[in-house]
């Protein structure tokens, strides 16, 4: 009678330790789980912030627009003009016919601007970036303008009478622009209490 006791009590013993260790592997399973998603839902957000971040930075598209060859308008090639717009700072321009020639435009304002000369104009500053927004070069350039209340500021069309250095910088932005990675950033300084011009244009431009 006693070994019969003994037996069950062990059987017993070994149902209770088996259902306490399947409850601990159970809980483990359950613990990994919320783990597991909550890791998880970190990288998701992660990389919904970052997805946000790229298209609030960049958040319009390069547009092109093709002018016809026109001789009743004194256009005797057709071009192509490319503009990169930001609603909230302004516009970026360059052509196909002027490759050393770019344009920039205020949304928010007039550009401050100095006489250097017979020359009306401000001189702007230049970065550029690579692909993980590292500042990779700074240089700063002289835009003309043509009025004493500026919205857009250009380079100078003038040959040999163009700033020194002119079409050097402007390669190098447009080597940037046309590379596919990273983008330029062009800072220029604006009358009374506007915001600065901080446009930054993506290097994302397709010559045609």
């Amino acid at each position: 009678m006693e070994v019969h006791v003994v037996k069950a009590w062990t059987i017993h013993a070994c149902f209770v330790h088996g259902r306490l260790a399947v409850a601990r592997f159970l809980i483990s399973i359950e613990w990994f789980r919320l783990f597991f998603n909550m890791t998880m839902k970190k990288i998701l957000f992660c990389l919904v912030l970052s997805v946000v971040s790229s298209i609030d930075l960049f958040a319009q598209q390069w547009e092109s627009i093709v002018f016809e060859a026109d001789e009743l308008k004194g256009r005797t090639e057709g071009y192509i003009a490319y503009d990169y717009t930001d609603s909230n700072v302004g516009s970026f321009i360059c052509w196909s016919n002027k490759p050393n020639q770019y344009r920039i435009i205020n949304k928010n304002g007039i550009f401050n601007y100095e006489i250097n000369g017979k020359f009306r104009g401000l001189s702007v500053v230049v970065g550029i970036y690579d692909e993980n927004g590292k500042l990779l070069e700074k240089f700063s350039m002289w835009l003309d303008c043509e009025s004493d209340k500026p919205t857009f500021l250009e380079t100078r069309d003038a040959g040999i009478f163009n700033p020194p250095g002119q079409k050097k910088k402007v390669k190098k932005m447009m080597d940037c622009l046309t590379s596919g990675k990273g983008y330029v950033r062009i800072i220029a300084d604006t009358y009374g209490t506007s915001p600065d011009f901080d446009l930054k244009i993506p290097s994302t431009l397709v010559l045609k």
